[in-house]
C-alpha cells in the first residue's frame, strides 16, 4: 500500500479512501490510513491532513496521520504548517497531557535547518504546552543535532553520492 501511494495519483488516492471506508477489519483501516500519508503529491497529503480532523478519521487516529505525513519527506513541512494552523483544535483534543500531545510535538524533531528550529521554538514559546515541555526541549535538541550533522557531513555525502538526485537538499 505504501509503495502504491508513494507513486500514486489522485485516482489511487480516492481508491484508498474508498477501500478504507469499506474495510471491515480495523487492522486494514489502520494500514490504509498509514498509506494515505505516504503519497508524494502535496495536494494529496494536504487532503489527508484536512480529513484527519473530520468524521472520516477517528479522534485517536489523527495523531498517527500527522506523524505519518511528517515522516514523509514530501509532507514534513505540510504537517508542521497544519499543526500550527490547527493548534487550537489539536490542543483542545490532546493538550491535557499524555502521549498524544507529546507525539504531536515530536513531529518537529526531523527538521534540519536553523530557520525551522527557530520556528518551532517560537511557536511553543507562544503556545506553551506544560505537559510536553520535556518533549519540546528534546525536539529542539534533536533539530540542533540534525543541523550540526548536516553541516559536518553535507560535502562528504554530496561527493559520495556523486551529485545524484536530491543530494544536498536534506532540509
Amino acid at each position: 500500500l505504501g509503495l502504491a501511494a508513494k507513486r500514486g495519483d489522485g485516482s489511487t488516492y480516492d481508491s484508498m479512501w474508498d477501500l478504507r471506508k469499506r474495510a471491515t477489519m480495523e487492522e486494514e483501516k489502520v494500514r490504509l490510513l498509514g498509506a494515505l500519508g505516504s503519497f508524494e503529491r502535496p495536494e494529496l497529503l494536504e487532503e489527508t491532513l484536512r480529513r484527519s480532523l473530520s468524521d472520516e478519521v477517528r479522534v485517536h487516529e489523527t495523531i498517527n496521520v500527522l506523524a505519518t505525513v511528517a515522516s514523509n519527506r514530501s509532507g514534513r513541512d505540510l504537517a508542521w504548517e497544519f499543526l500550527k494552523d490547527n493548534w487550537g483544535e489539536l490542543y483542545r483534543r490532546y493538550g491535557d497531557g499524555g502521549f498524544g500531545v507529546m507525539r504531536l510535538v515530536s513531529i518537529t524533531s526531523r527538521f534540519t535547518t536553523p530557520e525551522k528550529r527557530e520556528d518551532v521554538e517560537r511557536f511553543f514559546k507562544d503556545n506553551p504546552v506544560p505537559a510536553a515541555e520535556r518533549t519540546i526541549r528534546q525536539s529542539l535538541e534533536r533539530i540542533s543535532l540534525n543541523i550540526a550533522w548536516l553541516e559536518r557531513n553535507r560535502d562528504g555525502l554530496a561527493e559520495w553520492f556523486g551529485g545524484k538526485r536530491g543530494v544536498g537538499n536534506w532540509s
